[in-house]
């Protein structure tokens, strides 16, 4: 979780400095609110596109402050993103191979079949939560009452057979 508190954190720096350079550039320059977030979205991103330039000494000096310190929040923000998609990558790599988890797995049951293994890896890694696992499993049990699962089945057979 605390990773997710950074990206949050971080979205919400970047939505201040965005706020505040509208802000000022609003009022200073005199631009719409539009031309003023853009170009405070150009400068932090360091595109610099250079169609909207800044004419009073005041709000050049307020640019240099705000360049730094907008920076660094923009890059502060983008590795926190980066670092959350390494890190979840990271933690699945950990499950896979962690000898004590899957120890304990095969320990409770004795025999593990492959679903109960999927099942298993898919709620250790965060992809699915246990209640939407459960609807998907209610929802074959319904499919295979009604008999659509029962033909899919078949069909699924007679398709790998021929393949062999």
């Amino acid at each position: 979780m605390a990773i997710t508190r950074r990206v949050a954190l971080a979205a919400h720096g970047m939505m201040f400095a965005l706020a505040i350079g509208t802000l000022f550039y609003s009022v200073a320059e005199g631009w719409s609110s539009v031309d003023a977030l853009y170009f405070s979205a150009v400068s932090l991103t360091t595109v610099g596109y250079g169609d909207l330039r800044i004419q009073n000494t005041g709000s050049r000096l307020f640019a240099v402050f705000y360049i730094l310190f907008g920076v660094t929040t923009t890059v502060f923000f983008l590795g926190t993103i980066a670092e959350l998609f390494v890190s979840r990558r990271e933690r699945l790599q950990l499950l896979l191979y962690d000898s004590q988890a899957n120890r304990q797995l095969w320990q409770n049951n004795g025999t593990v079949t492959e679903a109960e293994y999927l099942e298993h890896m898919l709620i250790a890694s965060g992809r699915i939560d246990s209640d939407t696992l459960n609807e998907v499993k209610q929802r074959y049990i319904q499919l295979h009452k009604s008999g659509v699962v029962a033909r899919f089945e078949d069909a699924y057979t007679q398709s790998n057979d021929s393949v062999k």
